[in-house]
């Protein structure tokens, strides 16, 4: 049986597989023309590639993808400033988000001022339980009280024209670098110029850029003249190319692809300063193996760890680290904040869980009391597992005295910032993009956040409830998938949004034998043509084990490891029937 017509068969997430639609025609002629398997080339094609170059370039990221960035709507005039700046030697200083745009963002800029010749330079990253998110008044007045001359924003800014202002009325000009601008809104009015390719003024042709990315704009920008400027970019891209990738923007954008690309490259040849290296070591990630997945859920955590559980500056202090011995130190540090988060954040997956059981609403809110093991610092993480298990748009928050802090996380079709928008008369302020969000409000308005979020849910997407459903890219036969194959695959790395690896069903598979590991995650293996392919599925459903006493279809997709340096292909599974 095809799985066209297996499409409504039951599955253990309860989804819906489709197979993806192609043009047979066009996927045949992009294999023979760039000498690529077929499956690639259906891939290919349902990214909207044509045959010809945009296939060539695509397949192979590289410098020549990076666009001019006096392109930027702004960048004249930011570039004019530092120069004005660093000749006049005015007090600088950086003030990002807390995150690993925000603070590779902060470390990239940093870097440019330094290589121009600029020490009259500090760096702010706010505090997320004193200041919460964004470009605050008080980092405001603070600049002004230490004398400051010029602010640059990274991630944040675009929507703090308050701290903006109070700033610019006091002699202090202001740049903004981001990206987090709903659609139909407008930047700072009074900011001395904004770079943030979304807004209405800009041509630049990506506008999906990650904060980080904007400043390596910037620095292309600066350091254009530099005899050294395409190695020194190179050097910064490992920086551009964490925050990309964590902070989950288009990567099917040239751009995007050709910074993450180089990025890992950099990253993978080794060289790296002390600090780097020490955060790589304690991440359990080596040069030479490093792939997106190893970002994702390796490095990144370990970044975000610090304004999660402390203070983002951990992070800024240890890429400053002097030595390995002062860096390795740092590195442990970040590590053990990280394992704590990880210890409160399934406490709070378990209890957030709890609650949600009893709700029925398409727009699910858990706000609980400050503890020990309710930590406003993890609702974003909290927020998005459970969006997995539940499918829905998801918003964690936390309240501490009369302040209610929240972080959501959405589904496709729902987009986060239109839903805040929908209720601003309710919160004290609020900010990010269509996938992930956040807010604060006082505690008498939490029921009308609530309501309000139900109801634009309502209005986005209509009365019904959203179903999980797949979009199948490829159907085969255990025996169909080989190492060729496979490296082929490979060839849609970096794989992200917009760019997702492809989902795969191997039809008529039966496990001979398979283990579950810690109780909650299965492994199998499965013979395929020329050697045993490992399967995994983090988080199986404990029906799993009835299921595979006989014979099943197998959605997933496949994965490139390093072990022992050598090259191991792994398909982590999705969903099973």
């Amino acid at each position: 049986m095809l799985l066209r017509e297996k499409c409504s068969m039951p599955s253990l997430c309860d989804a819906v597989w489709r197979m993806a639609e192609v043009d047979e025609a066009l996927a045949l002629s992009i294999s023979r023309e760039h000498g690529v398997s077929l499956p690639l080339a259906r891939c290919l094609v349902r990214l909207g590639l044509e045959a010809g170059e945009e296939v060539g370039a695509f397949l192979s990221p590289g410098m020549s993808d990076l666009h001019d960035p006096y392109l930027m709507h702004g960048m004249r005039e930011a570039v004019s400033r530092f120069r004005q700046a660093i000749e006049g030697r005015e007090s600088v200083r950086v003030v990002t988000d807390y995150d690993v745009d925000g603070t590779m963002s902060s470390l990239i800029l940093q870097s440019v001022l330094r290589l121009c010749g600029h020490t009259l330079l500090s760096y702010h990253i706010p505090d997320r339980r004193q200041e919460g998110y964004g470009f605050t008044l008080w980092a405001a007045r603070r600049a002004v009280e230490d004398g400051v001359r010029l602010i640059v924003t990274a991630d944040i800014g675009v929507r703090d024209e308050e701290a903006i202002d109070f700033a610019q009325s006091h002699g202090v000009d202001v740049i903004v670098l981001d990206h987090h601008l709903p659609q139909g809104a407008g930047v700072p009015a009074r900011a001395h110029s904004v770079l943030c390719p979304p807004q209405k003024a800009c041509g630049y042709p990506n506008k999906s850029l990650a904060a980080c990315g904007i400043a390596l704009k910037f620095a292309q920008a600066m350091l254009s003249a530099h005899a050294k400027c395409e190695a020194m970019l190179l050097s910064m891209m490992k920086l551009a190319a964490l925050g990309t990738i964590a902070d989950v923007v288009s990567l099917r954008e040239q751009e995007n692809r050709a910074i993450v690309s180089m990025g890992l490259r950099a990253l993978n040849e080794g060289g790296h300063k002390p600090g780097l290296e020490a955060l790589l070591r304690v991440s359990k990630v080596r040069s030479g193996s490093i792939e997106v997945d190893d970002v994702g859920y390796r490095i990144a955590p370990r970044i975000n760890a610090a304004g999660r559980m402390a203070t983002a500056t951990h992070v800024i202090e240890l890429m400053h680290a002097a030595n390995s011995v002062e860096a390795q130190g740092m590195a442990s540090c970040l590590d053990a904040m990280n394992t704590a988060r990880q210890e409160v954040q399934g406490l709070m997956v378990e209890r957030a869980m709890e609650e949600v059981s009893r709700s029925t609403s398409p727009f699910l809110v858990v706000a609980l009391e400050e503890s020990a093991v309710w930590h406003s610092g993890i609702s974003g993480v909290v927020a998005g597992r459970i969006r997995e298990n539940c499918h829905c748009p998801v918003a964690v928050a936390t309240i501490s005295g009369e302040t209610v802090t929240g972080s959501i996380r959405s589904t496709p079709g729902v987009h986060a910032v239109k839903a805040l928008t929908s209720i601003s008369e309710h919160l004290t302020k609020f900010g990010g993009h269509a996938a992930a969000a956040g807010f604060t409000c006082d505690r008498c308005k939490l029921d009308l956040v609530r309501a309000g979020l139900e109801a634009s849910v309502l209005e986005q997407l209509g009365q019904a409830r959203e179903v999980a459903s797949f979009d199948v890219a490829m159907a085969l036969r255990p025996l169909e998938v080989s190492r060729e194959l496979l490296e082929d695959l490979m060839l849609l790395e970096p794989c992200g949004m917009q760019n997702k690896r492809p989902l795969v069903c191997l039809e008529g598979v039966r496990f001979g034998s398979s283990t579950w590991m810690k109780g909650e995650h299965w492994k199998g293996t499965l013979p395929v043509n020329g050697f045993s392919l490992e399967v995994v599925w983090f988080g199986a459903p404990g029906e799993l084990s009835a299921l595979l006493q006989g014979e099943v279809d197998v959605l997933g997709e496949f994965q490139r490891h390093h072990y022992g340096g050598q090259v191991r292909y792994q398909l982590r599974v999705i969903d099973m029937r």
